[in-house]
C-alpha cells in the first residue's frame, strides 16, 4: 500500500511535494530495515526430543515460523542436552558483542522446560543474553519456572491430571475398576522433573483417594556427562514387576508420558511373562500407540492429548508478535512479566482416537 502512494507522489513535480517524498521513502526504508528488524533476524533456535510430544511440537514450531517467515533451528537430544547445548552456544553473548557476532545469534530461544536443574541456567540467559526465551511444553501451573523469561507455553500439569482423574469416573466401566480398594498405580518416567509428580496428585484429587506413584526411570550418575547413559533400557521394569507382585489387582495404570507406551507394554510382557492386566491411561499422544490401538483397543482406557502442535505454534505466535515491536527497549518493558499460555487437554476414548489416526504425529 505505501509502494503504491509513493508511485503516485513521483507524477507530482513540485518541490514541496519532492521534499515530502524524501521523508517518506526514509521513513519506509528505515521502518523495514532496522537494526533489530524481523527480516534480519530470521533464526530461532527450539530445543526439546526426538519423539512423543516433542516431535509434534516442533512441527508446530515448524509450521508457524515458515508462516511467519522465520526459520526454525531445531536441536534434539535426550533430557537437558539439547536445551544445554543451545544454551552453551550464547554463553558469549553479550550487548558488546562484534556486530558479526551479534547477526549469528538467534532472534529467540524455544527451550524445553525439563529438567529442574536447568531453571537458574535459564533465569541467567534470559536476563542477561537480550535474546526472548520461551520455555514450551511447560508447567503452567508450577511456581517454580524460570523468571525473566518472555512466555511460558503448556499445560498445568495438576489441573491436567485432576481433569483425567474426574473424565474417568465418568466412564462406568473405569469407575467400577476404580472402585477397588487397590489404589491405582501412577508411573514416572522422568525423576528430575516435578511436573510429572504434579500429575500424579493431579490424579489423586479427581479421584477423591489415594493413587500410588512409582518411578519406573532408570537412575542416572551425574546431570549431562551420563544423561544419554540409559536411552537403550530407559524404563526400570524391574520395579514395576516387584510392585504388581505384591499388588497384583492394581485396577489402572497412569503413564505420564505417551511416548514410552510401547516401551512400557513390551518390556512388561518380557518382564512379568505376561500382558499388563490393567488398562492404561495415557498423557500424550504417540505414533507408537497407533499399532496397540488398532490391535486391541481395550488395552489403552484413554489417552490425554496434550496438544503439543498447538503449543509449537502458540509459541512461534508470541515470539513473531515480540520480535514486530519496533526497538529494544520498547521489548525489554515488555518482557518483564512473563506470559503464561496454558492449553486446556483433550481426553481421547478409542473411538476418537481411531477417527484421528492418519493425523497422529502430524498435527497431534
Amino acid at each position: 500500500m505505501k509502494i503504491k502512494k509513493v508511485t503516485q507522489l513521483l507524477t507530482i513535480p513540485c518541490a514541496s511535494t519532492t521534499l515530502l517524498l524524501i521523508l517518506v521513502l526514509a521513513s519506509v526504508v528505515f521502518s523495514a530495515t532496522p537494526n533489530e528488524s524481523l527480516a534480519q533476524q530470521r533464526n530461532v533456535w527450539a530445543s526439546g526430543g526426538s519423539k512423543g510430544i516433542w516431535a509434534v511440537m516442533r512441527n508446530g514450531i515448524s509450521e508457524a515460523g515458515f508462516k511467519s517467515n522465520l526459520r526454525v533451528r531445531y536441536q534434539a537430544g535426550f533430557g537437558a542436552e539439547a536445551s544445554l547445548r543451545l544454551l552453551d552456544k550464547i554463553s558469549d553473548y553479550s550487548q558488546d558483542a562484534p556486530k558479526k557476532n551479534v547477526a549469528q545469534m538467534p532472534a529467540g530461544l524455544l527451550l524445553a522446560a525439563e529438567p529442574y536443574y536447568l531453571r537458574a541456567l535459564i533465569e541467567q540467559k534470559a536476563q542477561t543474553s537480550n535474546i526472548p526465551v520461551i520455555l514450551i511444553g511447560a508447567d503452567t501451573g508450577s511456581k517454580s519456572q524460570p523468571k525473566n523469561v518472555l512466555a511460558i507455553v503448556g499445560i498445568d500439569a495438576f489441573a491436567t491430571g485432576r481433569r483425567a482423574a474426574q473424565y474417568a469416573m465418568g466412564k462406568t466401566n473405569l469407575r467400577n475398576l476404580l472402585a477397588s480398594e487397590t489404589p491405582s498405580l501412577c508411573l514416572r518416567t522422568r525423576s528430575d522433573d516435578p511436573a510429572r509428580t504434579r500429575i500424579c496428585r493431579g490424579i489423586a484429587a479427581g479421584l477423591q483417594k489415594p493413587v500410588a506413584m512409582l518411578n519406573i526411570a532408570q537412575k542416572t550418575k551425574g546431570k549431562r556427562k551420563n544423561a544419554q547413559a540409559t536411552t537403550d533400557k530407559p524404563l526400570n521394569i524391574k520395579l514395576l514387576q516387584n510392585y504388581l507382585k505384591k499388588n497384583p489387582r492394581v485396577p489402572l495404570l497412569w503413564l505420564d508420558d505417551g511416548a514410552f507406551t510401547q516401551e512400557l507394554l513390551k518390556a512388561s510382557a518380557d518382564a512379568l511373562q505376561t500382558p499388563l492386566q490393567a488398562p492404561l491411561v495415557i498423557f500424550g499422544l504417540d505414533i507408537s500407540q497407533k499399532n496397540i490401538i488398532e490391535e486391541n483397543p481395550r488395552k489403552i482406557a484413554f489417552v490425554i492429548d496434550l496438544k503439543p502442535f498447538q503449543q509449537g505454534k502458540r509459541a512461534m505466535k508470541i515470539l513473531r508478535s515480540h520480535l514486530l515491536i519496533p526497538n529494544r527497549q520498547t521489548r525489554s518493558n515488555a518482557t518483564k512479566e512473563t506470559q503464561i499460555h496454558s492449553l486446556t487437554p483433550q481426553m481421547l476414548d478409542s473411538e476418537k482416537i481411531s477417527k484421528i489416526l492418519p493425523e497422529i504425529g502430524l498435527t497431534r
